[in-house]
């Protein structure tokens, strides 16, 4: 299956809002992430380019002014690799000044652009455009080549007046050239959490845009702006401050959100006719009946604690309360006869009385364990034990505390 990148223009006819910025150290940070990266330079004063080390050069077919310009040329011809690995550029020059006049005589002017990066599609994750502050006809070509657009926008009151003539602009191409552009998303750069003004234009973004805003936020830092004088990305030049931080972890949204989320498998259809009568009338889609099944006891009340060689006593559940009101009660003639064996002495000597409540015999179930300590006690006190009648220990000696009955937990 052919991957196509994903085209992406940073724009906002504003300027100083950081969409150079944005463009190299978001690129560079996903070409460090193992992304095939393409920057385009669409600016006339070239700052991306010179920003990626690249000022005054140009590839072996020229610069992005004769990929616009010329029909003949080879659009492969025009990009120049970088310093950074996974990351390309189509370069811009002076001569882009031009451009503008030049294209308005030209066949399809608003569709150059999209003709030289469809050829590229294939070759890239990612390729992002970085556009002049005008909504020209340079800009107006970034937006008709592109999947989406990223607003940055910084947070100053004189931000929020230019985003809706760029809005209005993209509700334009939207309606006349492409139908199918997207905001990508708005990012909040050049961010002071120490002014009120800050944070309340960042709160009518949100507001406007709601989850197109990016979390991240690109604070005030020297040296994102240091960085571009020594032809690098703030992540290469300084990789501990907090401007290339903000920036990878925008990679780490970007990429976030671009992917697909994974698609869950369909069900497998289950054979008919396998089950009971029941599981025929309620089809394939009917849930386990092991996950409504009633908790029992041992879920709900904590266990009495006992040590590791001795079974725990097994506490009376609400089952087994239920099932004693079924049980003969003490004026039932099976009843009356097992009590007079009992207190006659007749019937089997061995045989224990058998209880008539779910208390006594939650007492009569936990004796027999409590019993088995009483000989391991006598061991290790022979003369304790000789003068001390069975039972929970007293305050004299030293032996350890019979484990507690479920009477006891009651109590």
């Amino acid at each position: 299956m052919t991957k196509y990148a994903r085209i992406v223009t940073i724009a906002n006819q504003k300027g100083g809002v950081a969409k150079t910025t944005t463009a190299i150290n978001l690129a560079a940070s996903l070409a460090l992430a193992s992304k095939r990266v393409l920057l385009v330079d669409l600016d006339p004063q070239a700052n991306l380019t010179s920003g990626v080390g690249q000022k005054g050069r140009a590839a072996s077919g020229g610069t992005v002014y004769d990929a616009l310009t010329r029909d003949d040329l080879a659009p492969r011809a025009a990009i120049l690799q970088t310093g950074v690995d996974n990351l390309a550029i189509v370069p811009a020059d002076r001569n882009l000044t031009g451009a503008e006049i030049e294209l308005v005589e030209l066949p399809e002017r608003e569709y150059r652009l999209r003709r030289l990066l469809d050829a590229l599609r294939t070759d890239y994750d990612y390729i992002f455009i970085d556009t002049p502050p005008s909504l020209g006809l340079l800009t107006l070509n970034a937006l008709v080549a592109a999947d989406t657009i990223l607003i940055p926008l910084n947070c100053e009151y004189f931000a929020l007046e230019g985003i809706a003539d760029l809005l209005s602009t993209v509700e334009r191409v939207r309606a006349a050239l492409n139908p199918d552009l997207a905001i990508e998303g708005v990012l909040l750069t050049m961010y002071d959490e120490r002014t009120n003004l800050g944070q309340q234009v960042s709160g009518n973004i949100r507001d406007f845009f709601g989850e197109k805003v990016y979390r991240t936020v690109i604070p005030r830092n020297i040296r994102l702006g240091e960085a571009p004088s020594h032809g690098l990305p703030v992540i290469l030049y300084d990789a501990r401050s907090r401007g290339a931080d903000a920036y990878v972890a925008l990679a780490h949204e970007f990429i976030g959100r671009t992917q697909p989320a994974p698609v869950e498998p369909a069900a497998r259809p289950e054979a008919a006719d396998t089950g009971t009568p029941a599981e025929a009338e309620t089809g394939a889609d009917a849930e386990p009946t092991a996950a409504f099944e009633t908790p029992s006891a041992a879920d709900v009340i904590p266990a009495t604690r006992t040590p590791a060689s001795t079974a725990t006593p097994t506490a009376a559940t609400p089952e087994a309360e239920t099932s004693s009101a079924d049980q003969p009660d003490s004026g039932s003639p099976e009843t009356a006869e097992q009590e007079d064996q009992a207190a006659n002495g007749d019937g089997d000597p061995h045989a224990s009385p058998q209880p008539s409540s779910p208390r006594a015999l939650a007492v009569a179930s936990a004796t027999p364990a409590a019993a088995q300590h009483e000989p391991a006690a006598a061991q290790h006190e022979p003369a304790a034990t000789s003068s001390t009648v069975p039972g929970p220990a007293s305050p004299a000696t030293t032996d350890p505390p019979a484990p507690p009955t479920p009477d006891d937990d009651r109590e």
